[in-house]
């Protein structure tokens, strides 16, 4: 199909496979003719000259360039940027705080979150307020959280007791309330000695495994409000089944260790 047909909207698409299928629009194409039957561009009468193509079969062409558009089209609509950026640049988008707050208040099954990086105190109780009404009215929603718990350079203690300091400040600084989320993180980040380690730096929210967030915000004040950060929400649920086996995978395979007993 020729290039330049593929510029044409949907609508125009349809309009013209149906005129040419139908023997309504057939050569000579003339300027005048073409546009008043289907609208569009003032080349489309030459573009539709230079194809060759005997009507009928230039309608089909059309017709599968038409159907091929409005599939792309569907797939599109459930794809959105999510955006962090500066009050005076005005977009289109949405901003990535109202996105995360519209997915932990909308939560009915299940809410898997990753971050690398989550605000303490009163910030964090900020963040995590939605979702902290929503749990204590409905406990038994799966919410599942995939944190960087990791060893400082230079702390030599054993990894439990490491663990053990992350797990007091989680459970007095992030998540106060009952019941709380089960908690998982990567092992490798603990692991001792000086040598190259992995960490947890995935940043995605996906609710009831119908919509996902993928973001390079984390779940902090700055990253949700004031930084500039980039993320796609995509309405998929075959996509968002995809992302939540990637991390029971990691799970299954003992990368992603649950915290114990809270």
């Amino acid at each position: 199909m020729n290039g330049r047909l593929r510029e044409l909207p949907e609508a125009i698409l349809w309009a013209l496979a149906a005129a040419l299928r139908t023997g309504k629009l057939k050569p000579p194409y003339s300027r005048a003719t073409v546009e008043h039957m289907v609208g569009g561009p003032p080349w489309l009468a030459d573009e539709l000259t230079a194809t060759g193509q005997p009507a009928t079969a230039l309608g089909w062409g059309i017709e599968l360039l038409a159907t091929e558009r409005g599939m792309w089209r569907a797939r599109w609509d459930g794809i959105a940027l999510a955006w962090t950026g500066p009050a005076e640049v005005a977009t289109d988008t949405r901003d990535t705080g109202a996105v995360a707050r519209q997915l932990f208040g909308g939560t009915h099954r299940s809410l898997l979150v990753s971050t690398y990086a989550l605000d303490e105190g009163a910030k964090g109780e900020n963040l995590l307020a939605i979702l902290r009404t929503r749990m204590m009215a409905h406990p038994e929603l799966d919410v599942r959280f995939y944190v960087n718990l990791a060893r400082e350079y230079g702390d030599e203690r054993p990894s439990a007791a490491i663990l053990a300091e992350h797990v007091r400040r989680l459970r007095e600084q992030m998540f106060t309330w009952e019941p709380r989320p089960g908690v998982y993180f990567d092992r490798r980040a603990l692991e001792p000695g000086h040598g190259p380690r992995a960490c947890l730096h995935a940043k995605v929210i996906v609710r009831d495994e119908v919509q996902t967030l993928i973001t390079s915000a984390n779940l902090t004040e700055a990253a949700q409000e004031r930084n500039i950060e980039a993320g796609v929400l995509i309405d998929d649920a075959a996509f968002a089944r995809g992302v939540v086996g990637q991390f029971e995978r990691l799970v299954g395979a003992g990368v992603l260790v649950r915290v114990g007993s809270w």
